[in-house]
């Protein structure tokens, strides 16, 4: 819309800019008329015609009609100001327009890259929260693995399964004499001390290679003497007439 109007006004103003007359011509023109008018006045003199009146009347006839052409010259171009600043406005409200436009694409573009950034940066947190958990995950689950291990090997029956596979090919079985006993007795305590077998195990582990009739003493004893392997020791010991210093 804006176009067309600008189109307009550019061809009434070059129809109304097509021709002026220039002033030198004007006044020729006027000269003209005035030295025709003169002849004329001479004539009607010469004829016994001539009215002073009627002249004075002409003549300011004259001057009031080049003053309404000056006036009228006068507000044509004025009129062609005014039709110029109105196309200058108009291409100024248009370089606005689009000015305007510009700058609003601009935004948009501007604001949907903001918005791509915002989504791309979100699903790389989401990733990193993931990858996160799954690593959590993992650790909790070696840890938990770690300590179900640890505490299985630390219970007490893997500790006497451990331990009894261990001592089985190195301990013999306990002597029924008296001074082999002793020597029994000494052999084992240098076996557990050397393999650092743990004293809660130790009472526990033995029992399997005591003789028959050790057996049999341990199942009358208090209960106190058999829980120690110290206590077993002392025990046996004292019960077969033996002395610990043999």
């Amino acid at each position: 819309m804006t176009g067309l109007l600008l189109e307009y006004y550019a061809k009434v103003l070059l129809t109304e800019t097509a021709y002026v007359p220039a002033k030198e011509e004007q006044e020729g023109g006027e000269e003209a008329g005035s030295d025709g008018e003169e002849e004329a006045e001479f004539a009607e003199s010469d004829a016994g015609v001539l009215n002073t009146a009627g002249g004075e009347k002409s003549a300011e006839e004259k001057r009031i009609a080049r003053e309404e052409r000056q006036w009228a010259l006068e507000e044509k171009k004025l009129e062609q100001q005014r039709m110029q600043l109105e196309l200058q406005k108009m291409q100024l409200e248009q370089q606005r327009v689009l000015e305007e436009k510009r700058l609003e694409e601009q935004r948009l573009q501007r604001k949907q890259q903001l918005e791509e950034q915002r989504m791309h940066r979100e699903l790389e947190e989401k990733r990193y929260e993931l990858q996160y958990e799954e690593q959590r995950k993992q650790r909790d689950f070696e840890e938990r693995k770690w300590r179900e291990d640890r505490a299985y090997k630390e219970s007490t029956a893997v500790q006497i399964k451990t331990w009894g596979d261990a001592l089985r090919n190195t301990i013999t079985k306990m002597p029924s004499e008296g001074i082999d006993v002793v020597s029994w007795f000494v052999s084992i305590d240098k076996l557990f001390e050397q393999l650092n077998v743990p004293a809660d195990l130790q009472a526990i582990l033995i029992r399997s290679y005591l003789s028959d009739r050790a057996k049999l003493l341990m199942s009358k004893c208090d209960p106190t003497h058999s829980a120690k392997y110290e206590s077993i020791k002392v025990f046996l010991l004292k019960e077969l007439d033996l002395s610990p210093a043999v």
